[in-house]
């Protein structure tokens, strides 16, 4: 299995947030993460990529675990992570901003300048723009297409569609789909059932910090009482 986790339990200080989590995600697939705030999506990526180790529990990655590595181990191993809150450098170009996700001593390849600005047209536009002057959405294209520069294999997208307009939305689904063509691996948590189920094949539902549902997309489309329960759409 590309991604693995194994009964993690995830801790903020004293406070106990994931509860015996376990998750798996295959080579090219994409899986989504949904849950109302708070029940532990932001954690569980967190805790993928090594910023909230878990306490107990395994995570591997290619078949190597990885939890107890430190992040910039994690992300040189192949891993990307797109944070909730849209992480770039204000005072530096888009340009610019996106030749910080490169790196360097990375065997992996696929993803340069030129392939980005044909994913994202308006970051080409604005490759000479301050990063802080971007708009919300085009912010969050920005650290998507940064971390893209990294060539992750696999790729984290927490919350993307927090606070942006439906017309965003649509822009960041359809640009997801065409990241999937390249072959990338993604795991996504949302709140949001509308935008994550179009695009992911499989999904899981967190509550209270533990899976309390998983299956086909398709399921949780065609039976709207399992999203009303756990979701309150």
């Amino acid at each position: 299995m590309f991604l693995k986790i194994e009964n993690i339990d995830t801790y903020y200080d004293a406070t106990h947030i994931l509860f015996g989590v376990s998750l798996e995600v295959a080579q090219g697939e994409t899986v989504s993460v949904l849950g109302r705030n708070g029940v532990g999506k932001t954690t569980l990526l967190r805790s993928i990529i090594g910023l909230t180790p878990p306490r107990r529990g395994k995570i591997y990655f290619q078949d190597c675990r990885i939890n107890g590595r430190q992040p910039f181990q994690i992300a040189r191993q192949g891993v990307g992570f797109v944070p909730e809150d849209r992480d770039i450098f204000p005072n530096l170009t888009v340009k610019e901003n996106l030749e910080m996700g490169v790196q360097k001593n990375s065997q992996r390849s696929g993803w340069d300048l030129d392939k980005i600005f044909r994913l994202f047209p308006i970051l080409k536009e604005r490759r000479n723009q301050w990063g802080g002057t971007l708009s919300g959405g085009e912010q969050q294209m920005l650290t998507i297409a940064r971390t893209l520069m990294g060539n992750p294999s696999l790729l984290l997208l927490d919350e993307l569609s927090e606070g942006l307009a439906p017309l965003v939305v649509r822009a960041i689904k359809e640009q997801i789909l065409l990241i999937q063509k390249e072959g990338v691996t993604i795991l996504i948590s949302e709140q949001d059932s509308s935008f994550v189920l179009d695009v992911s094949s499989r999904s899981y539902i967190l509550e209270k910090g533990q899976i309390c549902w998983h299956g086909q997309s398709q399921e949780l489309r065609d039976d709207p009482t399992v999203l009303d329960r756990y979701l309150g759409v």
